[in-house]
């Protein structure tokens, strides 16, 4: 690989990678590249992970941001006390004492104002302050000599995942549903149908991480959660709502397109209910707002 540029190594390192995952990678680097003129991009392409660092130099200490692609998801990290940093949408996700991050779970996450306010406050408490007017520069750092698969493995068409699912896994059980919609914010995943919500990412304190809600009437939410505790259980907090709670780690890839499949007929059959009250229909449908 001696022979190409830098720019044509890191194209290399990002097609190794699922095309979805290879074009958010490329959808964020662009983005930054916009968002920070001056810096100098560096590349890790370790054993877990490709990452793109950006900072002022070279030097892996004055890294401000950083994009990294995984397998199945992209990130964006924010690697000088990204726990100091002003979050009032708590998009931030990490436990250390200084490193935070966010899971750009579409491409267009990224360019959101609030993920934007983000990282101008990183830029600004940068121990060391990129300049704008510098040249451009992209320094391949390292290339490791053993990496994981840079891609899900397939096991007879599916992704063998041990536990459970992923996010992409639950998009593509909802969207191979009729008239179903990628409805996903900063705050998480969602799906609707007809405008109403079908399932999203429980966000309430009271729910497990890595959570579904999905909606279903109360009489299947009894059944599924009798069934298999293990999978689907139920809070106080989403008593309120008609929902059962899915633990993705658990869930297998049948269990949940079955799931989404009831989930289906209840929404659309209580969607047709509800149409004829507009005044209940919105007030109703504001609640899941906050899910």
């Amino acid at each position: 690989m001696h022979t190409l540029t830098p720019r044509q190594q890191l194209d290399v390192f990002i097609d190794r990678y699922a095309a979805d995952v290879a074009a958010a990678m490329r959808k964020a680097l662009r983005y930054l590249r916009r968002r920070v003129p001056g810096a100098t991009e560096t590349v890790y392409d370790n054993y877990n992970a490709l990452g793109v660092g950006f900072g002022p130099s070279d030097r892996a200490s004055e890294i401000v941001l950083s994009i990294v692609a995984y397998p199945r998801w992209v990130s964006l990290f924010f690697l000088q006390d990204g726990a100091r940093l002003p979050d009032p949408c708590r998009l931030l996700k990490g436990s250390g004492s200084r490193v935070r991050h966010i899971v750009l779970t579409t491409p267009e996450v990224i360019a959101a104002s609030e993920v934007d306010a983000l990282i101008g406050h990183a830029l600004r408490s940068a121990k060391v302050a990129i300049d704008p007017a510098r040249k451009r520069a992209l320094v391949i750092k390292s290339v490791a000599a053993r990496q994981r698969p840079r891609r899900p493995a397939k096991v007879k068409g599916k992704t063998a995942r041990r536990g459970g699912v992923d996010y992409a896994t639950v998009r593509e059980l909802a969207l191979a549903l009729p008239e179903v919609s990628d409805h996903s914010t900063l705050r998480g995943i969602g799906f609707k149908v007809r405008g109403k919500l079908l399932a999203c990412k429980a966000i309430n304190r009271s729910a497990e991480p890595e959570t579904l809600m999905v909606r279903v009437g109360a009489a299947d939410r009894d059944r599924l959660i009798a069934a298999d505790p293990a999978v689907f259980y139920l809070t106080p907090h989403y008593l309120a709502y008609a929902s059962v709670l899915v633990r993705l780690k658990h869930v297998s890839r049948k269990t949940l397109q079955a799931v989404f499949e009831l989930a289906w007929r209840f929404v659309t059959a209580d969607s047709g209910a509800r149409g004829r009250n507009p005044g209940k229909r919105r007030k109703r449908a504001s609640v899941f707002r906050y899910l």
